[in-house]
């Protein structure tokens, strides 16, 4: 390959950051959660930073390696906030619902108010 050094820690996450933020998918995500994922992958990629290549296979190997996986953890992460927003929104609906139907239900004449009015004209003649 060559023997030119790859470039040290802070250089390469700030080369994989912009090649990130880049994609429109990940550009509402903040910069200090990109630079920690980042970090973590690059760790793991090159072992705490003891396995090095060259510049050539920081370029070819490590880089693309640290970009994929740090991409499809934004991806996971996105998605488990997708999946959040929906149960979330799921939620609100069945409890409108829910605070419809029972509205209806004791609302004055309806059919679970005079339901509960027999059952106290019912306690009131068995205490009487």
């Amino acid at each position: 390959m060559s023997n030119f050094p790859p470039p040290n820690k802070v250089d390469s996450i700030d080369e994989i950051k912009r090649e990130i933020k880049k994609c429109p998918q990940f550009q509402i995500i903040s910069d200090q959660y990109i630079e920690k994922e980042i970090s973590k992958n690059f760790d793991l990629v090159t072992q705490n930073g003891t396995y090095r290549g060259s510049a050539a296979g920081w370029v070819t190997f490590e880089k693309a390696e640290i970009i994929k996986k740090t991409k499809h953890n934004f991806n996971v992460f996105n998605y488990k906030k997708y999946r959040f927003k929906a149960i979330m929104k799921s939620l609100l609906i069945i409890n409108t619902i829910y605070s419809q139907l029972i509205e209806q239900r004791y609302a004055p004449g309806g059919k679970g108010m005079m339901e509960a009015l027999n059952n106290f004209e019912k306690y009131k003649e068995i205490q009487s």
